[in-house]
């Protein structure tokens, strides 16, 4: 046999073999709709895998370092079809197998369905209630109840701190300051991210411990884009949005509406507090008052207490979930009632929906 035919006969039983190799779509399967966050999750049965990049049509979307093999990313509100793409490296980057899938795009009269909203609730009354006590509306129609429990369960909270020019005289320090002292308090499963902000947005920073608050190095500087800053997280799972801002916006390319549609699309709880009376205070309670949190006024001297009181407050609401039957694209409203002498009230208003 010649040398060259042996070596492309190789290379031939080489890549059948790393074709054979198996990528299994965890998220999102073939065939279904992308549209805002989601997790990017596959399974191989390759073993040694050094990493795995994720492409969405084409383009690098993220790159997985160590198991679980996944990624978050942000689809959009677009319901075009999308193909994601995993690509494997293993035996140290000897061996590389490939996964693909395309999304659906949705037929004629089609929309998309939320599967999990999270409301929280208040109530006052004599006993404890039960899901049997509770009536949940979604536009109108009664939802189905799948849980109501009083423990707001693993939590990401990221915490978004505005480093403008106008945060200066100890309201950035302070800030910091505040964050650093409640990370003790975080639960087993939580995680936290500072996200700083002026006029653009810095990529969010994991925080654990207060020391790990007092080694980052930031001194106010530039304009600010509020609106940007919120509508550009993604948390991926349940979490608590704690704003901290003049309320000051000068800079931001998203319209209030435009941000808020973004912000209420998940399982978001929004909480501000805010230094100023800047002109994005209107932003501020409107999100706060759709996702279930509210806007506290303060003080570079009470910021420290108003973030606790912020943080009591999350750690003792009751949590009422259900399975959205709702098909119309937009904004749905939230109502929750409750039987007898029993007050409660939906500390969320609504949610957007595309």
């Amino acid at each position: 046999m010649p040398a060259r035919l042996g070596i492309t006969l190789i290379v031939a039983v080489f890549l059948a073999a790393t074709a054979a190799a198996d990528v299994q779509f965890i998220s999102p399967v073939s065939g279904s709709q992308a549209v805002g966050v989601q997790v990017i999750e596959i399974e191989s049965t390759s073993t040694g895998i050094d990493r795995v990049e994720f492409r969405v049509d084409g383009l690098l979307a993220g790159v997985a370092r160590s198991a679980p093999w996944r990624i978050e990313f942000d689809f959009g509100e677009s319901l075009a079809t999308r193909e994601i793409t995993a690509e494997v490296f293993s035996a140290h980057y000897q061996h590389r197998e490939r996964g693909t899938i395309r999304t659906a795009t949705p037929g004629i009269g089609e929309t998309v369905t939320v599967r999990l909203v999270e409301v929280p609730i208040q109530f006052r009354g004599r006993k404890i209630p039960s899901s049997r006590d509770l009536s949940v509306f979604e536009n109108g129609t009664r939802q189905e109840i799948l849980e109501l429990r009083n423990s707001r369960g693993p939590t990401s909270f990221l915490f978004v701190v505005d480093r403008s020019s106008s945060m200066s005289n100890g309201k950035l320090r302070s800030a910091l300051e505040a964050v650093g002292g409640e990370l003790s308090s975080l639960r087993s499963g939580d995680d936290a991210r500072i996200v700083f902000f002026n006029h653009l947005v810095d990529a969010p920073q994991p925080v654990a411990t207060k020391k790990d608050v007092e080694r980052i190095r930031v001194e106010p500087s530039g304009g600010t884009s509020l609106r940007d800053a919120v509508a550009s997280l993604q948390p991926g799972r349940r979490a608590v949005v704690i704003v901290i801002t003049d309320g000051g916006d000068r800079n931001s390319e998203l319209t209030d509406e435009e941000a808020l549609r973004k912000v209420t699309r998940g399982n978001v709880t929004l909480f501000a507090i805010a230094l100023g009376s800047g002109n994005a205070r209107g932003f501020l309670r409107q999100s706060a008052t759709s996702t279930g949190g509210r806007v506290l006024q303060s003080s570079p001297q009470r910021l420290a207490a108003d973030l606790r009181s912020v943080m009591a407050e999350v750690d003792t609401r009751w949590i009422v979930s259900y399975q959205s039957s709702n098909i119309a694209a937009g904004w749905r409203t939230i109502e929750v009632s409750a039987r007898g002498a029993m007050a409660v009230r939906a500390e969320r208003k609504g949610y957007y929906a595309q």
